[in-house]
């Protein structure tokens, strides 16, 4: 995505910004990415959409995110979410990446620290497509559909709430950033 923000005018914002500033309610496209927590959107990122306000026109965007197993329906969620703010989300990706949630209910497999095959052709893909609708004059709405799968998860996620795990450095994977530790859901 820097390969985009460095080719237009888009401005990055983090989910402590003042998301009330002029220049954000002036945007023309809006790209959202988080990381997925038992099939929803992390808790930041929902308090960061609620936060926001409602703009006087509706602004295009673009989901992603991010998830371990499965994504369920957090892009749903998000969208639902950010429609109320008058955000239409005309596209959305996910992408397969290590899990942050995961990784502290279950032992430490190989797959929940590995990137999807091929996610590189498939960011550049995406990098593609926002191009085209940030030019688009009309994106129409594009929201997934509701996961039945995800009813299965719905144990995990209240396990996942209430269980409260000590952090286990897997040792190979660790770069010593502290961020797991400072930033975690869970501590």
């Amino acid at each position: 995505y820097h390969q985009l923000l460095e080719r237009h005018n888009i401005r990055m914002l983090s989910i402590t910004d003042n998301i009330h500033s002029d220049d954000m309610m002036d945007s023309d496209f809006l790209i959202f990415a988080f990381p997925t927590y038992h099939c929803a959107p992390s808790v930041s990122m929902i308090s960061f959409i609620e936060r926001m306000p409602f703009f006087r026109r509706p602004i295009k965007a673009f989901v992603f995110t991010t998830y371990g197993l499965y994504s369920g329906n957090a892009i749903r969620i998000f969208a639902k979410l950010a429609k109320k703010k008058n955000i239409v989300t005309v596209s959305y990706s996910d992408y397969r990446a290590p899990a942050t949630d995961g990784t502290l209910l279950v032992p430490p497999f190989k797959f929940m620290y590995t990137y999807e095959n091929g996610i590189q052709k498939r960011i550049r893909y995406d990098i593609e497509q926002i191009e085209k609708l940030v030019y688009q004059d009309h994106s129409p709405e594009h929201i997934p559909s509701f996961k039945l799968y995800t009813l299965l998860n719905l144990p995990n996620k209240y396990l996942g709430k209430w269980y409260k795990p000590t952090i286990r450095i897997v040792e190979v994977h660790c770069i010593k950033c502290n961020k797991c530790i400072n930033h975690c859901p869970h501590a």
